[in-house]
């Protein structure tokens, strides 16, 4: 028999309510307990930490390693949530990447990732890419830096991505406007943040010549026509569906997803409740992307593209999109609904994230 796995460590500590802050900070969720109990317990992995209060406590001792997918990702969120960590992740003799913290009463933390894992994550996290519509054309955002181009293709083809998370219906169906996938990304985003997913038109509206036309022929085929704001995808939609279509190397590799849908995911299920273009809702946005990405990717991305190519809003949805295709690669993403339809092209109508 051997030892798989610490299943539990439990630590002393002074002021529960500063010790759940930060160890929130870090991203552990609280199992039970909380900022007024006098203990709490938080998962980790299959194992879980326990904080303990009282008369009795004895802070400050010991050493607790906690491996992690992805040490860098994990140093980064805990600089974004404001925290210290003792030095910056390092590759150690004993073939692990690591970084140390201390808690507020002293106990030292190690976060690790086995070498040889952290370089196959790595490898996974670069063929990675975001992409989302913008004035400039595409946006696409990836590990490697930021880059728009008009045709959707040829960005496609100068990336060569493994896995691509699309802010674009995929999927078109050919009487009903109302898709299965967006019905449950709205259901999943509830409240205000359900506006955001547009109703996307059937598939013989991509023929019309003008609004009216366009509006006139999905009012014939489902009965409700189109606004505006969906009548100016309709380019980008039919650009996606014909590259699809087309290329069954581009099938296997892209996939729709929401920005929304996928900020929701990056702040622990909850949608975010201001729109993205308000100050608010994009410092929002800006805080989820640093805690994951890193505190300066938003800020390198904006110096590679022109605010004629892309508005800060663009990049940011690009970034939910990367985030998306990180956990499809990881084998993590969630498919809406969980078994999806095929439209008459045999495209999937699903949104993931």
């Amino acid at each position: 028999m051997s030892i798989r796995q610490i299943s539990a460590v439990t630590l002393f500590v002074t002021d529960m309510a500063r010790s759940c802050a930060f160890y929130r900070g870090l991203g552990f969720e609280l199992k039970f307990g909380g900022e007024e109990a006098g203990f709490s317990s938080f998962h980790a992995g299959e194992s879980f930490l326990n904080l303990s209060a009282g008369d009795k406590a004895r802070p400050g001792g010991g050493l607790t390693i906690f491996y992690v997918d992805d040490v860098d990702a994990q140093y980064e969120r805990a600089l974004a949530a404001g925290l210290k960590p003792d030095f910056e992740p390092a590759d150690a003799p004993w073939d692990e990447r690591y970084f140390h913290i201390h808690d507020p009463d002293g106990y030292t933390l190690s976060f690790a990732t086995p070498l040889a894992e952290y370089r196959r994550h790595k490898r996974r996290l670069r063929e990675c890419v975001g992409i989302d519509g913008c004035p400039g054309g595409w946006i696409a955002v990836s590990h490697e830096g930021a880059f728009v181009d008009r045709d959707l293709a040829n960005l496609l083809n100068r990336l060569a991505p493994a896995v691509v998370a699309i802010d674009m219906p995929i999927g078109l169906a050919d009487e009903q406007q109302t898709r299965g996938c967006d019905h449950a990304a709205r259901q999943l985003l509830a409240g205000r943040r359900a506006t955001s997913v547009f109703p996307t038109p059937v598939r013989a509206a991509l023929l019309g010549r003008d609004h009216g036309e366009a509006s006139a022929i999905n009012a014939e085929y489902c009965g409700k026509r189109l606004s505006a704001q969906t009548y100016n995808l309709l380019p980008k939609i039919r650009e996606l569906d014909d590259l699809l279509r087309r290329s069954a190397y581009w099938q296997a590799r892209l996939y729709e997803t929401h920005p929304e849908v996928s900020f929701a995911a990056m702040n622990g299920g909850e949608a975010l409740a201001d729109p993205k273009r308000s100050s608010t809702g994009h410092l929002q946005r800006r805080e989820l992307i640093a805690a994951h990405f890193g505190r300066d990717a938003f800020a390198n991305a904006r110096a590679l593209v022109s605010k004629q190519q892309a508005g800060d809003d663009d990049i940011a949805d690009a970034f939910a999109c990367l985030f998306t295709a990180e956990r499809i690669a990881n084998d993590e993403a969630v498919t809406l609904p969980e078994a999806p339809e095929y439209d008459s092209e045999d495209l999937p109508m699903r949104i993931v994230y």
